[in-house]
């Protein structure tokens, strides 16, 4: 009943005569609530394939900043692989991780030779040759002040550098005939390591490198495969690359 009472007053004031009355203000509406916008969660970028990525980097993202990447196999005179015998097939991986398992079967033409200066092979089946250096940091023990060439310098003239006792050089890698690349306050150089070594607390040591080569499989596919050379080399039929000459390695006739 209580719903009734305001219909009795309004007739009992119409039946008064009080017409004047202001009419009743429609109640307000509410304002309107937004409604939140459902949270969508952006999904984490995949890291990039070892295909997707030019094939230096592929190789540096397997390593931590201990290690020091860069094209080319040390040596005065380089490995390379060189295929002996008809149907070897050599174990190999589809990214260029030490730790991971084999998962190519990479065939390979009897007779190839895998060098980087074997020009005509490397522009025949793409092959990227690539090191993985262990770097070792080392404290000065002598002043001296060295020839060097900084790696960002397009010139062709060295600069010298002076070290001192305190300083660290770290030696990431080795070219040949006694020529390598050093490491001092972030920067790098190339130099004589032979030199270098004078001035250090330990003459030259052994450092763990991994040579990786990016080759095309000889089969239907054509298959990119990463291979490392200590492994390659385990397999039967093939051999290290001799060479007769410098700066030349070719395919073995057959």
């Amino acid at each position: 009943m209580k719903a009734l009472y305001p219909s009795l007053i309004a007739l009992a004031l119409c039946a008064c005569g009080q017409t004047d009355a202001p009419p009743a203000e429609a109640p307000a509406e509410p304002p309107a609530v937004e409604a939140e916008a459902p949270v969508v969660e952006t999904p984490a970028e995949a890291e990039p394939a070892a295909a997707d990525l030019e094939p230096l980097d592929a190789v540096d993202a397997n390593y931590d900043e201990s290690w020091f990447v860069d094209y080319s196999w040390p040596g005065e005179y380089p490995s390379g692989i060189s295929i002996m015998e008809e149907g070897v097939v050599i174990p190999a991986r589809s990214t260029p991780d030490p730790d991971a398992e084999f998962d190519v079967s990479c065939p390979i033409e009897v007779g190839a030779t895998l060098h980087q200066w074997n020009e005509a092979r490397v522009a025949e089946d793409d092959l990227h040759f690539i090191a993985a250096t262990e770097t070792i940091a080392q404290n000065v023990t002598t002043a001296a002040t060295l020839t060097v060439w900084p790696f960002e310098s397009e010139a062709e003239e060295p600069v010298t550098l002076d070290i001192a006792p305190g300083d660290t050089v770290t030696v990431i890698r080795y070219y040949g005939e006694g020529f390598g690349a050093m490491r001092v306050d972030g920067a790098n150089y190339q130099t004589d390591l032979m030199e270098l070594y004078e001035y250090l607390e330990e003459n030259e040591t052994y450092v763990d490198e991994d040579k990786w080569v990016l080759a095309t499989c000889d089969d239907a596919d054509s298959t990119r495969a990463w291979m490392r050379l200590d492994e390659a080399l385990e397999t039967e039929g093939t051999l290290d690359t001799l060479l007769t000459e410098y700066g030349v390695a070719e395919d073995i006739p057959q």
